[in-house]
């Protein structure tokens, strides 16, 4: 509900103003104009989905990039596709000047924006994330790459920094190719 006001709110749709007869404010809305402008949605992951399609580009194509690795993914895993990949991505700023550092600080302030929207939630200190909602997840993994072939190959990107993640963890890889497979 507080997230279909906000959008209500963003759109002027629902607007507080002073009331004239007294010094309080009131909410000002029009039915009719809030039933043509917004599709009324008759669940969150509905309305949280309309919020993706309004973000700017680069953030939706992280937001992609992270929804192959999963519903919650770690930032270093997320980094070290988008330094892979590149060339894949396309965003308003290019990540190929930058060392990867750089690239993390800016995939923060990128994810730091998906969060204030509502779409992520940050877990474990910074160091994961999870989409709120499994449908925003979902959805942004469909709307990715029509390309059969370029998903296998970000899947198969993802899979190898997770193994790597999980090798340079404990050494082993037995356990993490059971989970792979």
């Amino acid at each position: 509900v507080l997230n279909y006001l906000d959008q209500l709110v963003s759109l002027d749709l629902l607007v507080r103003t002073d009331d004239d007869n007294s010094n309080m404010k009131k909410w000002n809305w029009n039915i009719d104009k809030i039933s043509e402008t917004t599709d009324v949605c008759d669940n969150l992951a509905a309305i949280l989905t309309s919020k993706v399609e309004r973000l700017p580009d680069h953030v939706r194509s992280i937001l992609q990039i992270a929804s192959f690795i999963g519903y919650d993914f770690s930032i270093e895993i997320l980094v070290n596709v988008v330094y892979e990949e590149q060339d894949m991505i396309e965003t308003e700023f290019s990540f190929q000047r930058y060392p990867k550092a750089t690239i993390r600080q800016r995939i923060i302030e990128t994810l730091s924006i998906a969060i204030r929207e509502g779409i992520l939630e940050e877990t474990s200190g910074g160091n994961y994330y999870k989409f709120s909602h499994d449908k925003i997840q979902q959805t942004l993994y469909q709307d990715l790459m029509p390309d059969d072939m370029e998903r296998k190959l970000l899947h198969q990107r993802i899979g190898m920094n997770l193994w790597e993640s999980f090798r340079q963890i404990d050494g082993s890889v037995d356990d993490m190719m059971l989970f792979l497979a």
